[in-house]
């Protein structure tokens, strides 16, 4: 990794102040600028025990009451000092963890690539320490990188590409993490193609059937390729052909006649439209509810 790196902190802290590490990352990336915690510390020693860096780390409640968390997660990028020795959290005057740090990162070694059909199976060599694990990450031509598969403890992994979620150029990288520093190392180029947005029914299932007179609830989804909710407004609804909503997921019919029904939910442009159907059935009316109309018809006629 060339320039200045930035090693990136990620933890849980609970509400006694135990403080469990997770595998961190080294990279020349900074990440976001997040308003820290100021009532605690990520300090950089050095061998000698002196300060190289001191930030504040985000400490952000993640479960428990609003005015008592029971766990917190712990993020921050602490600027790397190539004289740096071991990092800390400090809340205060208080030690919650110390973790030391190699005077050189791991490293890939070895990488090779084996084209398959939509598939780019990866390998490298392992050293023979218990420390060290890899993850896969993708690194776009626009700057966009994601991560793909972390904490591998083997040598290989099969990259499905028709599976990423963002279209284009891009690099996949494999990198080596001994839980604080971390090295990447470029291992293959790859043109992700795109892949059409999708329409689904989520209710009622396929197949269902509902009893006579109940109100019929609509719920779909539209994705695209990365499994993101796209815009409602060209959705269409339409039950046995006609249309009864637009311009939303979630839709609702009153009364919905007994036998069976396909319902339609299509959306995309005017010369590119997708959609799904399914096929459910609403069951005749039974004795209770033929006794219910007739009371109503009465009271209506007796109204009149």
């Amino acid at each position: 990794m060339q320039g200045p790196t930035f090693l990136h902190i990620r933890g849980t802290l609970a509400e006694n102040m135990v403080y469990t590490p997770r595998p961190g990352y080294e990279s020349s990336d900074p990440g976001r600028r997040e308003e820290g915690d100021q009532a605690f510390r990520l300090v950089l020693r050095d061998r000698g025990e002196r300060e190289l860096v001191s930030i504040a780390p985000q400490v952000i409640a993640r479960c428990g009451q609003a005015d008592r968390p029971l766990r917190f997660r712990v993020r921050g990028a602490l600027p790397f000092h190539r004289n740096a020795a071991s990092y800390e959290l400090r809340k205060g005057e208080s030690l919650l963890y110390r973790a030391e740090i190699a005077t050189e990162p791991p490293t890939v070694t070895s990488p090779r690539v084996r084209r398959t059909t939509g598939k780019l199976n990866l390998h490298w060599e392992t050293p023979i320490r218990e420390d060290i694990t890899y993850s896969i990450a993708v690194r776009m031509e626009s700057g966009r990188r994601f991560t793909i598969a972390r904490r591998i403890k083997g040598s290989s992994y099969a990259v499905d590409i028709g599976a990423l979620p963002v279209p284009g150029k891009a690099t996949v990288l494999i990198l080596a993490h001994d839980g604080v520093r971390s090295s990447e190392v470029g291992a293959a180029s790859i043109d992700v193609p795109e892949r059409p947005h999708t329409v689904h029914i989520v209710a009622p299932a396929p197949d269902a059937r509902l009893p006579f007179g109940q109100p019929l609830s609509v719920l779909g989804c539209y994705l695209d390729m990365a499994g993101q909710p796209c815009s409602p407004e060209s959705a269409v609804w339409a039950l046995d052909g006609e249309r009864f909503a637009t311009d939303s997921m979630v839709a609702a019919l009153d009364r919905v006649p007994s036998g069976n029904h396909t319902l339609n939910l299509s959306c995309g442009s005017e010369n590119n439209r997708i959609e799904a159907s399914i096929n459910f059935h609403v069951d005749e009316p039974d004795d209770d509810h033929r006794r219910w109309e007739e009371l109503v018809r009465l009271h209506e006629v007796r109204g009149v």
